[in-house]
C-alpha cells in the first residue's frame, strides 16, 4: 500500500476507518485501520518526531481488535508497539505516563490470561513509573492510584503477602480521596476499598476491617445506578460481609440483610453468568444460618433448594464441587 502515499495520508485514513469501527463495529474497518496504521509507520522516518505517535497509534489499533476479538496475539502486538513508543519518548514528555500506564494494563491483562508472575511484576513497574510521573493536579492521578491498588490486590491474592494487602488499601484510599463527588468511577473506588478491607479481615480477623468493608460497600451500592452491570457484585459483596458479621457477632439484623442482599444479587444474575452457582451457594448458606438460629423448616427447605441449584449448574471439573456436595449432604 505504501507506493504513492505519504505517512500523513496513511495516518488520516487509519483514523477515519477507526472512527467507523468505533461507531459501527465493522470488522472490515479495523482491518483497514491496521493496514493504514502499518503503512503510516513504515513511511515515517526513524528520526521523525512523530515516530512515537505512529507507534502508539498502531499499538492502539491492535488493542482495539484485541478488545473486540480477544486474540492474545493482538495484545502482544499492541504491547510491542507501545514499548517501542515508550523507548523513543523523552522522560519529560506529557504522554509518557499514558504509555507507561497502558503497558501496565497490558501486562496485567496478560497476567489474568496466562498467570505468569513476570507480567505481574512488569505491570507493577509500569504502574509505579506512571504514578511517579503524573503531576499532582492531573485528572488521571486517581486512576493511577486505583491501578496500583488493583495490582497490589491481585498480587496479594496470588502470593498472600500481607504487605501487598496493606498497599492495596493505601493506594485505593488515595484514589478515593482524589475522586470528586459525582464522578462515574466513585462507586468503584468505594467498592475496591471495601474489598481490600474485607481481604485483610479474612486474613487477620480484625472487626474494624470488617466494619470498614461494610461501610465502603454500603457507599458503593448507594451511588451505583439502577441497571449498572456491577450492581450484582455490589449486592453480593454486601450480602457476604453481613453474613461474615453475623457469624462473628450473632446479630439477627446482619443475617436478614445477608439474605436480602444475596437475594437481590441472585435476581439480577443472568442464567449464563459464571458466578451464578456461587450466588446460589451463598444464599443457601445464609438460609442454613437462619434455620439453625430460628428453627424454621421453611428456611431448611430453601437452603436445600439453593444448594441443589448451585450443584446442578456447577461444571463437573470445578474444584469446589466436593464442597457443594458436602453442603447438600449435611441437609439431606
Amino acid at each position: 500500500m505504501c507506493g504513492g502515499i505519504d505517512y500523513e495520508y496513511a495516518y488520516e485514513q487509519g483514523e477515519f476507518y477507526r472512527s467507523q469501527f468505533l461507531r459501527f463495529g465493522n470488522l472490515d474497518a479495523i482491518e483497514k485501520v491496521i493496514e493504514y496504521g502499518s503503512s503510516a509507520l513504515d513511511l515515517t522516518p526513524n528520526e521523525h518526531p512523530h515516530l512515537p505517535i505512529q507507534l502508539c497509534c498502531l499499538g492502539t489499533y491492535y488493542d482495539d481488535r484485541f478488545r473486540r476479538l480477544g486474540n492474545l496475539g493482538d495484545m502482544e502486538k499492541s504491547m510491542e508497539y507501545y514499548t517501542h513508543a515508550m523507548e523513543r519518548t523523552p522522560n519529560d514528555h506529557p504522554n509518557l505516563p499514558v504509555l507507561l500506564s497502558n503497558l501496565g494494563i497490558y501486562h496485567n491483562v496478560r497476567f489474568q490470561r496466562l498467570g505468569q508472575l513476570e507480567d505481574l511484576s512488569k505491570s507493577a513497574e509500569y504502574y509505579s513509573l506512571a504514578l511517579t510521573l503524573t503531576p499532582d493536579d492531573h485528572p488521571d492521578l486517581p486512576r493511577r492510584y486505583a491501578d496500583l491498588g488493583g495490582l497490589c490486590g491481585d498480587r496479594y491474592h496470588r502470593l498472600g503477602n500481607l504487605d501487598d494487602g496493606e498497599k492495596s488499601i493505601e493506594y485505593y484510599s488515595c484514589a478515593l480521596a482524589l475522586t470528586p463527588e459525582g464522578h462515574p468511577n466513585l462507586p468503584d473506588r468505594y467498592a475496591d476499598l471495601g474489598l481490600s478491607y474485607n481481604d485483610r479481615y479474612r486474613r487477620l480477623g480484625e472487626m474494624a476491617d470488617l466494619e470498614k468493608s461494610i461501610e465502603y460497600y454500603v457507599h458503593a451500592l448507594s451511588i451505583t445506578p439502577d441497571g449498572h452491570p456491577r450492581l450484582i457484585d455490589r449486592h453480593g459483596a454486601l450480602g457476604l460481609t453481613h453474613a461474615d458479621r453475623y457469624r462473628r457477632l450473632g446479630g439477627i439484623d446482619d443475617l436478614e440483610k445477608s439474605i436480602k442482599y444475596q437475594s437481590l444479587a441472585l435476581a439480577l444474575t443472568p442464567e449464563d453468568h459464571p458466578d451464578l452457582s456461587r450466588g446460589y451457594a451463598a444464599l443457601g448458606g445464609s438460609y442454613t444460618d437462619r434455620y439453625r438460629r430460628l428453627g424454621e423448616l421453611d428456611d431448611l427447605e430453601k437452603s436445600i433448594e439453593y444448594y441443589s441449584r448451585a450443584l446442578e449448574i456447577m461444571p463437573e471439573d470445578h474444584p469446589g464441587l466436593p464442597r457443594r456436595y458436602a453442603n447438600l449432604g449435611h441437609h439431606s
